[in-house]
């Protein structure tokens, strides 16, 4: 019995070692096509796209690991997004963060020189012009995942304190 635990577990253990490296592999290659095609990259996208390869790994592991049908239920359930902003809510100290507008339609600005927490916005569809055999122009659908900035209740102060 305790040999095929074992096997088991070494099975489980090479298998999370292999998604892993194609986890590396495919964020490398993600990477050097946004290098290729873009003419400028944003750094603070190329973080998010790190962050979010660490939090795939962090949800397939849970899953991996989950000893209750709750616990699995909940690691497949677990949105990239929503492990990355428990990650912001531990390192800010709270969990009020909104966007520069929702901040500015509650009577707030963002204080100066603060920088906004980034996630992964909605998803949109899109249209890229291209180019056919007989240089025709033909739109391609493709999916985008825009960026988002929030910011927490630390980083704005009232628009104006003398109606506040």
């Amino acid at each position: 019995m305790w040999a095929i635990t074992t096997r088991i577990s070494e099975r489980k253990s090479r298998r999370c070692e292999v998604i892993a490296a194609i986890s590396a592999e495919m964020f490398n290659n993600l990477i050097n096509c946004i290098m290729v095609t873009s003419k400028k990259v944003n750094p603070r996208r190329v973080e998010l796209i790190e962050l979010s390869t660490e939090m795939r790994k962090k949800k397939f592991l849970g899953k991996q690991h989950a000893k209750t049908l709750e616990e699995a239920l909940y690691w497949e359930a677990v949105r990239i997004n929503d492990l990355i902003l428990d990650l912001y809510y531990q390192k800010a100290g709270t969990r009020d963060f909104k966007t520069y507008s929702d901040w500015f339609i509650e009577g707030f600005k963002i204080k100066r020189g603060e920088k906004g927490w980034i996630i992964w916005a909605k998803k949109r569809e899109a249209k890229r012009k291209g180019l056919n055999v007989e240089t025709a122009d033909i739109d391609m659908d493709f999916e985008f995942f825009p960026t988002c900035y929030l910011f927490n209740v630390n980083q704005v102060e009232p628009a104006n304190p003398l109606y506040q």
